[in-house]
């Protein structure tokens, strides 16, 4: 363990909580967020909630975090009216925003909050005060010069946008809006960095997870309807053990040493979104993987697809609804080479997105997809390089999870 880290074994339990953390009950399965903070040795500093209504009416912590403020406003009460509820009653009010995009910032919420977390940030904060088509960044590119007409032609061949209204407003017919940014004077000093989807606890089996989600909502609604709160935040908590063993937990896969591995690149992706702009960027990596031999398109079963990722030599995955993707720490885990869309413009952790030392980074249209896979199997020494260190990134990163919860509980606090 680095010395960075050291400090972590020696934090010490507190028997009381003094972190609420306030979320809806559809976010109980999202352990990407909440798994660090069960898991870690401060945990019983936190205590679970779902009920909206009981942190109104009684705080039983200092501090209260909200996650993914936008389904909390389903409990009956405008967003503005809520916050501003929330923020009479605890000394600290801190939003943790899980929004898969780097770009997506709720500006009243950063406004009434102590502080903002989110998973990825803009590396150049100034870029959230401008006007992007979807509300991201890559999608914006693609309205501009030479890009623009590759991925509108790439919608209209039919790549599949998954909505009519989607790739009509990629298309060109009728463009997709600029979503308004935030406010020249938005509080951006605010923003934080929490930990991305690599640090998290995902079943491998749609069966084990659908158990997750109704042990973890059902046992939180008979807490709430008996009025024991404790109980809740157990219920909520308990789900951690069915996750722990999952690979993307910091458990590496068995899979075959680089040099063995087949002459292919793993590109398993869909292209069916509700968002503008996302399925043409996603089309377009399909169209250029389609016609290149080395790739292996289209969808399969589970099986199938982790037994091809150990043995595949790279993973190429494009953005989705937001940058980084549970595909690059699949590919990272089972030791392939992941390929993908330069992530220069986002500030991440754990951070396995640097160029030829993590990853193999290709350009935002595609254009370059066929020479980074030649460089991937032309050098073969490269290969193993970046897929080690990637490796080593995200080991780092486990190593010093209980630091980083720690710095996070620091700044909850302050």
């Amino acid at each position: 363990m680095s010395e960075a880290c050291s400090a972590a074994g020696r934090a010490k339990l507190v028997s009381t909580a003094d972190i609420t953390i306030l979320l809806h009950p559809d976010e109980i399965t999202l352990m990407h967020t909440l798994y660090p903070l069960l898991r870690s040795r401060q945990r019983r500093r936190f205590r679970f909630s779902t009920d909206v209504a009981e942190a109104l009416r009684r705080p039983r912590t200092r501090a209260l975090c909200l996650v993914r403020f936008s389904k909390l406003d389903r409990a009956g009460m405008r967003q503005a009216e809520l916050l501003e509820m929330l923020r009479e009653r605890y000394e600290r009010l801190i939003y943790i925003d899980n929004n898969a995009s780097a770009g997506a910032v709720k500006e009243r919420a950063l406004r009434t909050c102590d502080l903002y977390y989110k998973r990825s940030l803009y590396a150049d904060r100034s870029l959230y005060c401008e006007p992007v088509r979807s509300g991201r960044l890559f999608v914006d590119h693609y309205f501009r010069g030479e890009s623009a007409r590759r991925v509108r032609a790439a919608d209209g061949a039919g790549g599949g946008t998954g909505s009519a209204a989607a790739g009509t407003a990629v298309s060109g017919s009728n463009p997709s809006r600029s979503v308004r940014r935030l406010a020249a004077d938005a509080p951006l000093d605010r923003l934080r960095l929490l930990w991305n989807i690599g640090i998290g606890s995902y079943p491998r089996s749609g069966t084990r997870k659908a158990l997750v989600l109704r042990l973890g909502a059902g046992g939180a609604r008979i807490a709430r309807r008996l009025r024991r709160p404790a109980f809740e935040s157990a219920a909520i908590a308990g789900v951690r053990r069915l996750y722990r063993n999952a690979p993307s937990a910091g458990r590496k896969v068995a899979g075959m040493p680089v040099a063995s591995r087949q002459p292919v690149v793993s590109a398993r992706f869909g292209t069916s979104f509700d968002v503008p702009g996302i399925g043409g960027h996603r089309a377009l990596f399909e169209g250029a993987a389609s016609r290149d031999e080395r790739f292996r398109t289209g969808f399969t079963d589970l099986r199938t697809y982790n037994r091809e990722l150990r043995t595949a030599a790279g993973v190429l995955s494009p953005f989705g609804y937001g940058e980084e993707c549970l595909r690059d720490f699949e590919a990272v885990v089972h030791g392939a080479v992941l390929i993908k869309p330069s992530m220069d413009h986002v500030e991440t952790w754990p951070d396995i997105y640097r160029p030829w030392r993590t990853y193999f980074p290709c350009r935002w249209d595609a254009s370059d997809l066929s020479e980074v896979t030649d460089r991937l199997f032309g050098d073969p020494a490269a290969a193993r390089s970046v897929a080690g260190e990637a490796e080593a990134v995200l080991a780092e990163a486990w190593e010093c999870l209980e630091e980083r919860v720690e710095r996070f509980v620091a700044e909850v606090l302050d």
